[in-house]
């Protein structure tokens, strides 16, 4: 009796582990990737933005003195909301 499972052994390549050094990301590894970067620079940046915004409007329009911290607290729920909705589109709902 021949093994017929013993003839495929050699002819088939070894599958490479998902964390195997040499391995190439697929594309849609890397877009995930590059979103969870792009996800800390707006967590980053939105807050910053909004900060200079409220010392602009204090410095040159003479707004209350207030309105940094209200547009910087701005800057952070629409950081919070921008990466939210860039992890839903990313990973996907999965409430199918």
């Amino acid at each position: 009796m021949v093994d017929e499972g013993a003839e495929n052994q050699g002819d088939t390549p070894e599958k490479e582990s998902e964390t195997s050094p040499g391995r190439k990301k697929r594309p849609g590894e890397v877009y995930r990737d590059w979103s969870l970067y792009s996800a800390t620079t707006i967590i980053i940046v939105y807050p910053v933005v909004g900060f200079i915004v409220g010392w602009l409007m204090v410095r040159f329009w003479h707004w209350p003195a207030w309105v940094p911290a209200l547009t910087t607290v701005a800057g952070v729920v629409e950081g919070i909301r921008e990466v939210y909705k860039l992890s839903k589109k990313v990973l996907g709902d999965n409430n199918d």
